[in-house]
């Protein structure tokens, strides 16, 4: 027994000896049983055990990350502690901790590589490959907040955000924009040739066209928009200004008031017939076509097909020349190569014949610039100071020198002293007469001028002189021949030599003096805007010289904005703004996509409990308006036709009683005017003058109606019933532009809901000034389902939604532009009882609240 116990003993010991297996956090430790899956728990680990005791582990393998992530996308001076980075480092080594001096080394280029010219270049183009850069991009750039828009690279807004500074300049002092991004097409060719191409694009019914006699003679710009070839009122471009070059022999169009220019669409709107002669030099004319950037492509194209219709056309896309034949579209083959800078004279290739007409695109040829505010006369004039005239002698010399060249350098201006001929001297003759002026909105609306500067002229007139007899030959600037704009732009002297030539003067900062070898002329081209508010100028002017006269035109006080000062100035003028407010467009509809998906992303980028429930404010559509659909649903509504207007006694006791807003539609619904059931057609916008005119004829008529105590239907009042019906019925699945005035509080928002206004809320306005605005119940899931159609989806009828709008600092109230269907706003007229016009009931996107809204049709 003894032996057994020790030995067992010795056993024991040994196992006690043994290393044991230590317990590892996180794991279930295996305990000895029966083999059953049901006597002990399934293996597993406690995540934040196990995380603890491999903490080092984890720590290391992200530092790896880490340090894997410095050397692909970060410098070595990123890298730093935030305690220890500082601006200096990125050019000065010595602020980096010594231990990592010489690996900072290594990551810095040298700066005499940087620097050569070449790779300058080089890396100035690369940043704008894909987006293109005005020539004032660097200026913007330091002071403003850029965006990438429509393939440029553009200024949006400043960054000292200085609205109401923009404001203040536009209404008392100057405000300068650089619109250079609008791309120029230029159409030379017969002039009977150019206006019958053109009127495939255009038509009388909306307003002035290129053929009209008032912009021929080539002293005023107009403005159009273009169509489909065919397709009017549908099928709409883009809105396009052009301006004619002035002939040596034209016809003047006398008519300088703003009212006859307005009524001149029998005088002086005429478009000549496609086959009529227009002037001697109509051969050899010029048209110059500006379009906005996010419709160029869509109207050069429509010009160049316009025109091959018409006869051989030659089209030159920024750098490439195509010849299309009068049977043929345009095409798509390159013939050769245009590096830009030349022009083809009667351009022929492959032995075809000299082409009639030619569609050039010169957005990259020529600068534009726009000042606006009563101060923009003063600050030209105070800039710009015109070309010294040319002695006599001069004259005949350059008279006898043209002779010794022959006939066919006639035509060519000299490249001396191309700017001495006798319209240089008479435009600059009228600048230095205009000096006097105060403000440019007491010109003639939209005229043209030419100046070349920069001499002196000593002439002077008085002012009244000047308006009633303005010159008719001041248009014609050099700017238009492309040989000048390329001399213009060779022999321009550096900023360098400039700099350098200042270095050397004797007292800094006195006026440098230049010699004449050394002096550059540059031809100009000044269009006057008309208006209140906006009114000022335009600068036409070529390539190369934009950033010496903007840092001018800066130095002299001209503040300067982007693209959301230049929609404010759109929106306090109360014109529509281009893509924005020009839904039946590629361009707007492209607008309308990209703010869907813009407001959608910020949108999903909240919780649930952070952003408004649309579906229970009754808004099934909150970013984009759906244009389509609501034109659609009111196109296909069939009236009952056999029902005829109540009389004011009827409407009044109507008013008395109470009613739901279904039944209110149901009795609206007899003085709707007959309209087409759906029709295929796409979206437009109604510009027809003529149906615009009696829609305002008829809101006036209505409103004084509705203010006096008159309890029978007059005449007038059934042949505006009358009007109102063909009007719809010759329009199907249109909208109307129209302007809104808040009363009282709130600024209408962008994509804001425009209801026809119930009896009782009519009543309620009309009874107390203090009503604010009736309010839209929440929704539930079971409304939701139960809505069949947008326009009856809430309490109050949808007739249209707001496209842009603000608080207007010249008005002290929110205003906005509109868009409404047809059919509802002939509705909303026949109910309109206010003195002050048709009221409305505008609905943001996030409120359950209606304000009620002014509406005038623009």
């Amino acid at each position: 027994m003894a032996s057994g116990d020790s030995s067992r003993n010795v056993a024991d010991s040994k196992a006690c000896r043994k290393r044991k297996r230590p317990c590892i956090p996180g794991f279930t430790s295996s305990v000895k049983s029966t083999p059953s899956i049901f006597s002990q728990a399934p293996r597993g680990i406690n995540v934040a055990e196990f995380a603890e005791a491999r903490a080092l582990e984890i720590s290391n393998m992200v530092e790896a990350l880490k340090a894997a992530d410095r050397s692909s996308g970060k410098r070595l001076f990123q890298t730093l502690p935030r305690h220890m980075r500082r601006r200096s480092v990125s050019f000065n080594l010595k602020r980096m901790p010594v231990r990592l001096r010489y690996r900072a080394s290594l990551e810095k280029k040298s700066r005499r590589t940087r620097r050569k010219p070449r790779n300058l270049l080089e890396e100035y183009n690369r940043r704008q490959r894909k987006h293109v850069w005005l020539e004032t991009h660097i200026w913007h750039a330091k002071r403003m907040k850029m965006v990438d828009a429509w393939g440029y690279r553009l200024a949006d807004h400043p960054t000292d955000k200085g609205f109401r500074a923009c404001y203040r300049a536009m209404k008392n002092h100057c405000f300068l924009q650089d619109i250079s991004y609008y791309g120029c097409i230029e159409v030379c060719g017969a002039q009977g040739k150019i206006i019958q191409a053109m009127n495939h694009l255009t038509n009388q019914d909306a307003g002035l066209t290129v053929g009209a006699k008032c912009y021929l003679n080539g002293t005023r710009q107009g403005h159009v928009v273009l169509y489909q070839p065919g397709q009017y009122p549908h099928g709409a471009l883009a809105p396009v200004s052009f301006l004619w070059r002035q002939q040596k022999t034209t016809e003047t169009c006398t008519s300088t008031d703003t009212e006859r220019e307005q009524q001149n669409v029998d005088n002086c709107s005429a478009t000549t017939k496609p086959n009529q002669e227009i002037g001697k030099g109509g051969e050899n004319s010029q048209l110059w076509v500006w379009a906005h950037p996010a419709g160029f492509q869509l109207v050069f194209d429509a010009i160049a097909e316009a025109c091959s219709h018409v006869g051989k056309t030659s089209v030159t896309r920024d750098c490439k020349l195509i010849v299309a034949s009068k049977s043929d579209a345009v095409d798509k083959a390159d013939v050769s190569e245009c590096h830009g800078e030349g022009n083809l004279q009667n351009p022929t290739a492959g032995g075809i014949e000299q082409v009639e007409l030619s569609v050039a695109s010169r957005r990259f040829d020529l600068v534009r610039f726009r000042l606006t505010g009563p101060q923009s006369h003063a600050l030209l004039a105070s800039t710009f100071t015109v070309s010294a005239k040319v002695d006599p002698s001069d004259k005949v010399n350059e008279k006898s020198s043209k002779r010794r060249r022959g006939n066919k350098d006639k035509s060519k201006p000299s490249s001396s002293n191309w700017w001495c001929n006798d319209k240089v001297g008479a435009a600059n003759a009228l600048w230095e007469n205009l000096r006097q002026v105060s403000s440019p909105s007491v010109l003639p609306q939209k005229e043209i001028s030419h100046l070349d500067v920069p001499e002196m002229m000593t002439t002077q007139e008085s002012f009244e002189d000047i308006l009633t007899n303005w010159p008719t030959d001041v248009a014609g600037s050099l700017v238009w021949d492309e040989q000048v704009r390329r001399k213009v732009k060779e022999t321009k002297i550096t900023e360098h030599e400039l700099n350098r030539k200042r270095s050397e003067l004797l007292l800094p900062g006195s006026r440098l003096t230049l010699s004449e070898n050394e002096t550059s002329h540059i031809p100009l081209l000044l269009v006057q805007q008309p208006g209140c508010l906006g009114n000022g100028w335009d600068i036409i002017m070529p390539s190369g010289w934009a950033m010496s006269f903007w840092v001018a035109l800066v130095y002299r006080g001209a503040r300067t904005g982007g693209l959301q000062e230049a929609q404010t100035i759109a929106l306090e003028q109360g014109v529509p703004f281009f893509p924005n407010d020009f839904p039946d467009t590629p361009a707007g509809e492209e607008y309308l996509a990209k703010i869907k998906k813009d407001g959608a992303a910020e949108y999903k980028k909240r919780p649930p409990a952070k952003r408004p429930n649309y579906s229970k404010l009754g808004n099934e559509f909150p970013f984009s308006p759906p244009w389509k659909l609501l034109v659609e649903e009111w196109s296909s509504t069939e009236p009952e036709s056999s029902k005829k207007r109540k009389n004011m006694k009827q409407r009044t006791e109507a008013n008395t009683t109470s009613h739901s807003p279904s039944a209110n539609v149901v009795e609206n619904e007899s003085s709707q005017v007959a309209g087409p059931v759906v029709s295929s057609q796409a979206l437009c916008v109604l510009r027809s003058l003529s149906n615009l005119t009696i829609l305002r004829n008829c809101a006036t008529r209505y409103q004084q109606k509705g203010g006096g105590k008159q309890l029978k239907m007059n005449d007038k009042l059934k042949s505006d019933d009358a009007e109102l019906t063909s009007v719809v019925k010759s329009n199907p699945n249109t909208l109307v532009f129209v302007f809104l005035r808040m009363v009282g509080r709130s600024v209408p928002e962008p994509n804001s809901v425009v209801a026809i206004p119930s009896d009782e809320d009519s009543s309620a306005f009309e009874a107390s000034n203090t009503f604010a605005g009736p309010v839209e119940p929440r929704h539930t899931c079971s409304n939701a389902k139960s809505r069949k159609t947008l326009r009856n989806s809430c309490t109050r009828e949808i007739m249209g939604f707001v496209s842009s709008g603000h608080y207007s600092l010249s008005r002290g109230y929110g205003v906005g532009v509109a868009f409404c269907t047809l059919p509802g706003l002939v509705k909303l007229l026949s109910c309109s009882r206010s003195k002050a016009g048709p009221v409305v009931l505008v609905r943001s996107p996030g409120t359950q609240q209606y304000r009620f809204a002014f509406l005038s049709i623009l």
